[in-house]
Order: structure tokens, then sequence, then C-alpha cells
């Protein structure tokens, strides 16, 4: 059974099983053990990893408290899957959020919002979950990923990929550009392996895409350097 809070909720499910489990394969992301699901709404992200590896340990963070009962629900009896009620951002606190009643999967930071949600940079809940690597850091925060990145600079040393979803069209939160300047600092620096236009188009106008990067400061990331140094 899984439980979501929003009329697409099974069709969401069946297009996360297609298109994004097939971004990982394109990307050849292997042997995973922990995953960090930062904006996991009900979970389908998180259900797709845990049915394709079922030996990892995952942490799936959703802020929203009616979609985070959905999300602690489809996980019930399953012990490596923990689901935490918190927003991801640059600094401790607390956030406004403003909720669409007739799909809360669209969630996102506000000002004028009306509910409020504690949160925490990824760094300190890394460090309060004594989390020494991550495999897979998955970010779809709807625009707000540049401060989770903002607060994840430690965590991003310790990451081999991270898959993050970019709003490119009426974002006012960041640029490609600037955004992209948050994946390389000191221990880690991202390379694009795989992305997803979400208008399903070859080429065109990108509204919203999935990009896959690998950390070449990770053990991949190092063989692919000196692959491409052979050459």
């Amino acid at each position: 059974m899984i439980y979501y809070e929003s009329r697409l909720g099974f069709a969401s499910y069946q297009s996360m099983l297609v298109r994004n489990a097939g971004l990982l394969r394109t990307g050849g992301v292997s042997s995973i053990e922990l995953v960090i699901d930062c904006g996991a709404n009900v979970g389908f992200f998180s259900k797709m990893i845990a049915d394709v590896s079922p030996h990892a340990t995952i942490h799936a963070i959703e802020p929203v408290p009616i979609t985070f009962d959905c999300l602690k629900r489809n996980f019930s009896g399953m012990p490596r899957v923990h689901a935490h009620q918190l927003a991801l951002s640059d600094l401790p606190g607390q956030l406004r959020m403003a909720v669409d009643a007739s799909d809360p999967s669209i969630s996102h930071v506000d000002e004028g919002g009306e509910i409020i949600v504690p949160a925490i940079t990824l760094d300190e809940f890394v460090a309060q979950n004594e989390i020494n690597g991550i495999d897979l850091l998955k970010i779809d925060t709807e625009t707000f990923e540049a401060h989770v990145l903002r607060g994840a600079r430690s965590s991003l040393a310790r990451t081999r990929y991270v898959l993050i979803e970019i709003t490119i069209e009426n974002n006012e939160h960041y640029t490609l550009s600037s955004l992209m300047s948050l994946l390389h600092g000191d221990g880690f620096d991202f390379q694009l392996v795989a992305f997803r236009n979400y208008a399903d188009r070859g080429e065109g106008r990108i509204p919203i895409m999935d990009c896959l990067l690998v950390n070449r400061w990770t053990q991949e990331g190092r063989a692919l350097s000196a692959a491409g140094s052979s050459r």
C-alpha cells in the first residue's frame, strides 16, 4: 500500500520508478549504502531506492506535516528508512512554508506561508546522525536548493553523488550558474553525468531539470580524473 496526499500520487510514483531509476542507471550509480532524501515528500524516491537497494540506509527528510504523515506510514515497519520532520536550510531556526491544500507536493518556503517548520543545516543533520559517508544525496526543495547546499559544505565533501532538481524558469532564488558554483569547494568538485529535461524534449527550453552529478574527489572521482589524464 502506498500513501499519498494528492490526486497525482500513484502516477508520480510510477514516474519516479521509470525516470529517476533510469537516470541513476545512466549515471552508473551503484553500491548504494546510505542515502539522504531532502524534500522527500511522501517518499516515492526513497521507496524506489529501498526497492532497488534493499540493504541501503535511507534518511528521508520532509517538513510539511500532512505530507510527513504519509511519509511515515509508507515506511512503517521498514527499520532501514528513517523519516525526519525537518526543513533543511543554510541556517538553523524556523521557516515559513506555503502549502497548497490541493497539492501539498508543491509546498515551498515563503515568508508569508501559513505553517512554521523547524530547520537545520544538512551539516548539523549529518553530525547529529553520525553519518560518515553519503552515497547519494537527493535534493528537491522547490527552488530552495541553493540554501540547502550552502548549509552542506562539509557534507558535500563526504558525498559520492548528488541528484538535484533545478528550476530554471520563474525562479528568483538562484540561477543555474550560481547554483552550480555551490557544488565546488574544499574536498568536493561535482561533475554532471546525466540529466533529464522535465519538458521531455531532446532540445529547446528547459523549465525544470533533474541533474545527477558525481564528486570527482571521491574514489570514483579520482578514477575518472586518472582516466581523463591518460587520454
